[in-house]
């Protein structure tokens, strides 16, 4: 089993991993460690876990005003992000302290 490793986490960093690794998605739930699926399975991301203060951190890295306050709102919000000349969808969910953050590569 392949193993990953980051000591902390950035949508930037996020985004290299899912890129080198050829992945299909990364997925972080505050109190939990990250995960990386590829190819159906999944992949425990070696690191600290995510607290809610970087999973928000890592949604104002992201989010403009109106997405922030959508994602206030109505607990969830979708944001496409552009790194170089890649896109990232970016999915999270907000319900009573628990934050969970999806990042897909997009396909062109």
């Amino acid at each position: 089993m392949a193993k990953y490793c980051l000591n902390s986490y950035s949508i930037a960093e996020l985004h290299k991993l899912l890129q080198q690794e050829r992945a299909e998605s990364v997925y972080l739930e505050v109190g939990s460690q990250p995960a990386l699926t590829i190819k159906g399975q999944k992949f425990e991301i070696e690191g600290p876990t995510i607290e809610v203060e970087a999973a928000l951190d890592l949604i104002r890295a992201v989010a403009d005003t109106r997405q922030m306050r959508t994602f206030w709102r109505s607990s969830s919000v979708n944001i496409l992000h552009k790194i170089a000349k890649t896109s990232i969808s970016i999915r999270v969910i907000h319900a009573v302290g628990h934050i969970s953050i999806e990042l897909k590569p997009v396909k062109s």
